[in-house]
């Protein structure tokens, strides 16, 4: 955590560094502020979730560091040790710094929340990189000074700020490592050694601090970008230890805070000028002892996987989300494409379905678009609003005909938005309809009867069809239409034969209509040639005896086409059956003989009728003389 008291501890450390003769060439610009505090303890630090501080952090106009690189520098004298396994210790935090360098780029652990800041120094807004890389480590034997200046209560042995400036840029000069503001270096001193930065060593280690990091123009270099980090597993009542050791070594602690103080000084390395929130917390302290949700069995749980590597480590604050993260939130990724389903025709119904997305989208926006032939050189056409539903309808519309059509979907979380997805091409929308089979006529051909159209099958369907009736010639050639009937959905149409239908011959025309547009006309085959009037096929006959006072009885015989109306002419013939002539008044069915027809014959005449109109008549043979 950060305070204004830090200023005084500051210039404390720095008096003390100069009256022990230790650091005297040092000029500090920065104070020790970045600090991690003393750990609230196990339960506390697990269950905590909301960050300390004021607010968002804020930018001060000063730098970030856009890309790192660490050194890791172990002060072990002869009669001290991290724990009595100095490799161990020293080998897991190299280790650390390697896993953190291999992972940069990548969006899955706290250094990548630091790319959502950035400085706008030499002109422009550069954002972290998340650019880092490991550039060594040194372990120093030297003896620590002989006049401490300082006691922390817990440990024997007590430095001040001003020899950890000192031993860096001894040890940072001695390696040839550069001091040119991109590089941190962490100062490790081993169990036992503790700091105090004031004269009356009241604010020291494990107290008030479990590490902090600074900047000094140390000896006039450009910048010395430093942290310093004491010993903390196990130590001092666990004051910044919450006892979890995913990698069992006595570093795991130690990663933590120093993890803390790495991100810090990635976010605000002058302590003063980067990212602040308005009560003076840095990225790290807003997060401090915050661990979120982790992995693993107590005692061994980890939160963060780095390289392949597991790590037990503070979350970091995310400005965009306003609170603590393990990694910086993504905006949705598409992991498996949306999809089209549905018939590509003018006036159907297509469904999207959105696909599948990593990140937990909230809302999807679907933009549904027609393309060429092989779905290339796509254009919108429509686009719905933001919707939850992972599914969305478009109606084709005429304008869609002889275009392929595709969806592109936009998945959104509460980060922003993902990239564009696209579903792949429907086939070539069909416009109005193309006819395919069955347009027809059935019924018989003949003067009065009814005839009945057959509209067929269509792709894409019609939704309305127009029929056109038309006479030809006995040969069902030279056509032309005397009837039409509007367009209707009914996918038949009746058309009763008229006498000028007789000796022509009939088709249909038919034409389907959907939303695009109208087809062509599609004809069936033409009927046989329609008959007209009746024509006789068996002559009619006379029933009953002839014999005066005996009824007789006209049958009528049998017509091509039926007739529907018959007349009848009784007529009465010499003895031969020849000079007939016609009997006045005898125009029924029968005739009752008279006396008048003694020793004649007599035969009828049967005229047929239909809607075509009236036969020639036909007689029936005579009877035998009538007695």
């Amino acid at each position: 955590m950060r305070h204004i008291l830090w200023i005084a501890i500051c210039l404390a450390a720095l008096a003390l560094g100069l009256s022990a003769g230790a650091a005297t060439s040092g000029h500090p610009h920065g104070h020790p502020s970045g600090i991690v505090p003393p750990s609230p303890g196990r339960a506390a630090a697990l269950s905590r979730a909301q960050a300390f501080g004021s607010g968002n952090l804020l930018y001060g106009g000063g730098p970030v560091m856009r890309a790192i690189t660490n050194y890791a520098i172990y002060w072990v004298p002869p009669g001290y040790s991290f724990n009595s396994n100095n490799a161990n210790y020293e080998n897991t935090i190299d280790q650390y710094f390697r896993d953190v360098a291999a992972d940069s780029g990548t969006g899955s652990n706290v250094y990548s929340i630091d790319t959502q800041y950035y400085d706008t120094i030499g002109g422009g807004t550069h954002h972290v990189a998340y650019s880092s890389s490991f550039g060594g480590s040194f372990v120093d034997t030297d003896p620590f000074p002989s006049t401490h200046g300082c006691a922390d209560r817990n440990d024997s042995t007590c430095i001040n700020d001003g020899y950890v400036q000192q031993e860096i840029h001894a040890i940072a000069l001695a390696n040839n490592w550069p001091l040119d503001g991109s590089s941190q270096y962490f100062l490790f001193t081993p169990k036992n050694v503790g700091e105090c930065t004031d004269t009356s060593s009241t604010e020291c280690a494990y107290s008030t601090f479990c590490a902090y990091h600074s900047y000094s123009q140390y000896g006039g270099v450009n910048q010395m970008i430093y942290a310093y980090q004491p010993w903390t597993a196990h130590w001092a009542g666990g004051a910044c230890d919450v006892g979890e050791y995913p990698n069992n070594s006595d570093a795991d602690p130690t990663i933590n805070v120093m993890s803390h103080e790495n991100n810090e000084a990635i976010t605000d390395p002058d302590t003063e000028t980067g990212w602040i929130d308005a009560a003076g917390y840095e990225d790290g302290d807003k997060c401090a002892w915050i661990f979120g949700s982790v992995s693993g069995n107590a005692g061994s749980f980890y939160n963060q996987t780095i390289n392949g590597h597991h790590y037990f480590m503070q979350e970091e604050y995310s400005n965009a989300q306003h609170n603590c993260f393990q990694a910086m939130p993504a905006v949705p990724a598409n992991n498996a494409s949306p999809a089209i389903s549905g018939t590509a025709a003018v006036g159907q119904t297509l469904t999207a379905t959105a696909g599948t997305w990593s990140n937990s989208p909230t809302t999807y926006t679907y933009s549904w678009e027609h393309c060429d032939s092989s779905g290339n050189n796509c254009a919108t056409t429509s686009t719905a609003p933001a919707t939850s539903a992972t599914t969305n309808t478009y109606t084709v519309k005429p304008a869609d005909d002889t275009f392929t059509i595709r969806v592109s979907v936009v998945a959104k979380n509460n980060i922003g938005s993902g990239s564009p997805a696209q579903s792949a091409a429907t086939s070539i929308v069909n416009g109005e309809p193309v006819y395919v089979s069955g347009v027809s006529l059935t019924g018989v051909a003949t003067v009065g009867q009814t005839l009945t159209a057959h509209a067929g099958s269509w792709s894409p369907a019609a939704t309305k069809y127009v029929y056109a009736w038309q006479r030809c010639d006995s040969g069902g050639a030279n056509c032309s239409t005397f009837k039409t009937i509007s367009a209707t959905s009914a996918a038949t149409a009746t058309y009763k034969l008229a006498a000028a239908d007789d000796r022509k011959a009939v088709r249909v025309s038919v034409t389907a209509q959907n939303n695009a547009g109208t087809s062509l006309a599609q004809q069936s085959s033409a009927t046989s040639v329609v008959a007209g009037e009746p024509v006789s096929t068996v002559s009619p006959t006379i029933a009953g005896t002839a014999t005066v006072g005996q009824k007789l009885t006209a049958v009528v015989g049998s017509w091509s086409p039926p007739a529907t109306k018959y007349s009848y002419t009784w007529q009465r013939c010499d003895s031969s059956g020849h000079g007939c002539a016609q009997i006045t008044g005898a125009a029924n069915a029968t005739y009752k003989l008279g006396a008048a027809d003694r020793s004649h014959t007599i035969r009828v005449t049967v005229t047929a009728l239909n809607a075509a109109g009236s036969s020639d008549p036909r007689q029936s043979a005579p009877t035998s003389l009538v007695a």
